[in-house]
């Protein structure tokens, strides 16, 4: 098998230097707030490479994104078969007799792992194609193969239909926003270009080229740091015996945020995918052992990307975008878990005042293609976890955002911010490793349900200058279940903090 993928490798290597495709034919429309530039090659470390790059040829290449895909699913199976030793990573020959006749299943892999790095091996292979002059609907056909071929070919176990959804998917949220904003670095730094897509090397040392793509005319990164506390209450309905706490709290908790808006979200007319995209990363932590996994943690990814959008005139000093668009979040808490994949639509306005304040609004309306809800709780002293069990549903359903400011003449706002969801979960093979009632006799529950979620996020922020800001915020989670066999529950967080915002614009 070795021999056959080095085989592989290096038929496609040679190709990738040599075998390109028809120039760019077809024409897209841009956004007026975005202009398209050859990024000059001699900014920063990583551009020049001592004369190796030359100008971009123009020209479509697909060998070597097919060549970069191959290398990047052999380094992670070599990583997982000769150092982690993962039983799923020592496939044979014989795996792949009669690939056709596999049959599929919902995984029980951890959350993170479905719901966000799997997205992120995906996103790779979307990077590698868009560094490679290809287009946004060519980078996710190379992502979608790639994903069928990893589960057919890159693992012992059966192919996941939750991995040929969420992988292709989630990497059009990973893989456009960071080929656009290695874009953005480029004109800083070569080196961090490289880092927000790395798949670059191997496309900048084959085609000796750097990416060409377009700049934004608006960029807006706030980086936000956050100290606050949180009080999170869980009530299990119809059930009179607790045994355990319904009041966790946890009196520190820190938070930096970076938020990141690409071109103005209002006024906004393009047909190309990701002109105009809003991205929120965040990464939380608390010295406080206080839940029943360890110190609390939060990590998550809220992501919307217009990928056609229209500027309806309501009014000179109205600006108006209804959008079909994309929606990937992610979040992972200790005390609940979220991802979707969700397109959809959007209509986003703001009405400019004389006084030089603004008012804004949004409301987005999406299907969940496919998506994760926690069963959290249900570890925390009513079901025992099995040595296979996992904390989360599969489901779909439809999500709802609404956002709300109002700015000022010195830019201090108020804001209001909500997620909706209603989930529904799904019947499926990952809820039966809970099995067993902790006070009572051993059964084989459904997982399937609905369950109501909403995100919500309020508060305050003051300016005090054009680069700096300071402010409150409340984040509240609110959790409602109607499941078919368990009981349900009602859940309510409760995160009050203050932060300190520095801003670069461009």
């Amino acid at each position: 098998m070795r021999k056959i993928t080095f085989s592989l490798m290096l038929v496609l290597f040679f190709a990738s230097f040599s075998v390109s495709a028809q120039s760019e034919s077809e024409s897209h429309s841009k956004s007026e707030t975005e202009v398209s530039v050859n990024q000059p090659s001699n900014t920063g470390f990583g551009y020049d490479w001592n004369g190796w790059l030359h100008e971009n040829d123009g020209k479509k290449h697909y060998i070597s994104p097919a060549a970069g895909a191959l290398f990047w699913d052999c380094c992670i199976l070599g990583f997982s078969r000769y150092i982690n030793v993962q039983e799923w990573a020592q496939i044979t020959l014989d795996d792949w007799k009669y690939v056709w006749r596999k049959d599929t299943e919902w995984d029980i892999d951890n959350f993170q792992t479905n719901l966000v790095l799997h997205p992120v091996q995906e996103g790779m292979v979307f990077l590698g194609a868009r560094a490679s002059n290809l287009s946004f609907y060519e980078a996710l056909a190379y992502a979608t193969i790639n994903s069928f071929v990893w589960e057919y070919f890159g693992e012992t176990e059966l192919p996941s239909r939750n991995d040929f959804i969420y992988s292709p998917l989630g990497a059009i949220a990973v893989g456009e926003t960071l080929h656009r904003l290695s874009l953005e670095a480029d004109q800083y730094s070569g080196l961090l270009g490289l880092c927000l897509n790395p798949a670059r090397l191997w496309s900048q040392s084959f085609l000796r080229q750097k990416p060409q793509g377009p700049l934004s005319n608006e960029l807006e990164i706030g980086i936000q740091f956050s100290m606050g506390t949180v009080s999170n209450y869980m009530k299990i309905l119809n059930n009179s015996e607790y045994r355990y706490n319904q009041l966790e709290h946890t009196p520190l908790f820190t938070s930096p945020i970076i938020y990141v808006t690409y071109n103005d979200p209002y006024g906004h007319d393009s047909n190309d995918p990701y002109s105009q995209f809003e991205l929120e990363l965040s990464a939380g932590v608390s010295p406080w052992d206080t839940s029943y996994n360890g110190p609390v943690q939060d990590y998550s990814i809220f992501s919307e990307g217009i990928i056609l959008s229209r500027a309806p005139d309501f009014g000179e000093k109205i600006d108006t975008t209804v959008a079909f668009e994309f929606v990937y979040d992610f979040e992972i808490n200790d005390s609940y878990m979220i991802s979707t994949c969700a397109p959809g639509f959007a209509f986003k306005q703001r009405f400019r005042k004389d006084s030089g304040s603004k008012i804004e609004w949004q409301i987005h309306a999406n299907g969940i293609a496919l998506g994760g809800n926690d069963d959290l709780y249900y570890f925390k002293g009513i079901t025992k976890q099995t040595t296979l069990g996992i904390d989360y549903h599969y489901c779909f359903g439809v999500e709802n955002i609404l956002k709300f400011r109002y700015i000022t003449a010195n830019n201090s706002y108020l804001f209001f911010n909500a997620h909706n969801y209603a989930f529904y979960d799904i019947d499926n093979p990952t809820y039966y490793h809970l099995k067993q009632d902790k006070f009572g006799p051993e059964r084989t529950d459904s997982g399937e349900g609905w369950a109501l979620v909403s995100l919500i996020k309020v508060g305050a922020e003051v300016s005090l200058s054009k680069k700096v800001a300071i402010g409150v915020q409340d984040n509240i989670y609110l959790k409602r279940t109607f499941l078919k066999d368990q009981k349900d529950y009602y859940q309510a967080m409760h995160q009050e903090s203050v932060y300190f915002k520095i801003y670069a614009r461009k």
